[in-house]
C-alpha cells in the first residue's frame, strides 16, 4: 500500500473510516464467509512499520485465509 495513513478507523480500531466505502466491502467479505463461521475482521495503519495490517478470525483456518485473501484484495482496490 502507497500510503497507509490514508486508512482511518474508530477509537478501537476495529472499523475503518477512510477511504470511504471500504468498511462496506470488508464487511461484504466477512459476510461472504458466512454467519456459521463467527468470522470478523477489521484493518488498520501499522503504527511501527509503512503497511496496512489485516486481523481476521474465523471458524477454520481455510476460511481465515479466504477472509484475509478477499480483504487484501479490497486493500488493493481501495488504496491504489
Amino acid at each position: 500500500v502507497p500510503d497507509p495513513r490514508r486508512v482511518t478507523t474508530i477509537w478501537d480500531e476495529t472499523r475503518a473510516l477512510t477511504p470511504e466505502g471500504m468498511q462496506d466491502k470488508i464487511d461484504a467479505c466477512i459476510a461472504k464467509i458466512g454467519p456459521s463461521a463467527s468470522a470478523r475482521a477489521f484493518v488498520r495503519p501499522s503504527g511501527t512499520e509503512p503497511i496496512v495490517r489485516i486481523y481476521a478470525e474465523a471458524s477454520t483456518a481455510e476460511q481465515v485465509e479466504d477472509l484475509t485473501k478477499d480483504i487484501r484484495d479490497v486493500l488493493i482496490e481501495m488504496l491504489p
